[in-house]
């Protein structure tokens, strides 16, 4: 002889691999329903209106489908009770046979439901802002050299670079300068000892043959003494060192 199954109570046990967050659409749906069923048992619903579950429309089809296989065994359970099964008339004897009979209209009109954008309640998610970090934070691991001992120039703040369109950095190992060109309007920025957000293609760098007196012709002139460097322009690369002079920042 085979055991009955147990009747389901109004509160669906959560699926792991269905509901990923309390805040995503289905699990704001499961809610809905069960608290739509808590209603009724309260007897603070007592007829059809397909407005309590209108807002349910909003969820992609495949939740909708998701949402009905969770109530399968509390509707069928339902038409068991409806149906005098004294098993599950004892299993829902905190429901009066009204209230099962809305219980089961409700569940039942679920199982017909298509998705509609137009409707948007139960999708409403709060995004995560996310949390801007102070450029200090974004640079405290970027490597640099706070000052070139060969040309004694001083290297600009790093925390300057957050946000800025170029930034000129001197290599004193490599003797190699070079502009890191922001990609976007929102500018630099860096994480680690990386530089990010920067056009690769646009960002280059050439070799100074006598850099104690290019070096600081160029802070005084800018790009015009980098245009007449006859050097071959090769591009930037993402890492800094502690050989790496941040000479300006725009």
């Amino acid at each position: 002889m085979t055991k009955r199954r147990k009747a389901a109570t109004t509160k669906e046990p959560r699926a792991a691999n269905t509901v990923k967050s309390p805040d995503s659409p289905l699990c704001l749906a499961l809610s809905h329903v069960d608290l739509l069923l808590d209603r009724i048992r309260l007897n603070k619903i007592k007829v059809f209106d397909e407005a309590n579950i209108a807002s349910l429309r909003f969820l992609v089809q495949a939740e909708i489908k998701s949402l009905n296989v969770r109530y399968e065994h509390t509707l069928n359970d339902l038409k068991e009770a409806l149906a005098g099964d004294a098993f599950f008339l004892e299993a829902y004897s905190h429901f009066t046979k009204p209230q099962l009979k809305l219980a089961n209209e409700y569940l039942k009109k679920m199982k017909s439901l298509k998705h509609d954008d137009a409707q948007g309640k139960i999708r409403k998610k709060t995004e995560r802002k996310k949390k801007v970090k102070p450029p200090a934070v974004i640079v405290r691991s970027l490597l640099y050299l706070p000052k070139d001992v060969e040309t004694g120039v001083q290297s600009a703040d790093p925390t300057t670079l957050v946000g800025a369109q170029q930034m000129w950095v001197y290599n004193a190992k490599t003797r190699r300068l070079g502009c890191y060109y922001a990609k976007h309007e929102s500018g630099l920025s860096a994480k680690g000892t990386t530089i990010i957000d920067y056009d690769e293609e646009k960002s280059t760098f050439k070799t100074l043959r006598k850099p104690k007196e290019q070096l600081w012709k160029f802070i005084s002139s800018g790009v015009k003494f980098w245009d007449a460097i006859k050097s071959v322009p090769q591009k930037m690369g993402k890492q800094t060192t502690r050989d790496t002079l941040i000479v300006k920042v725009a």
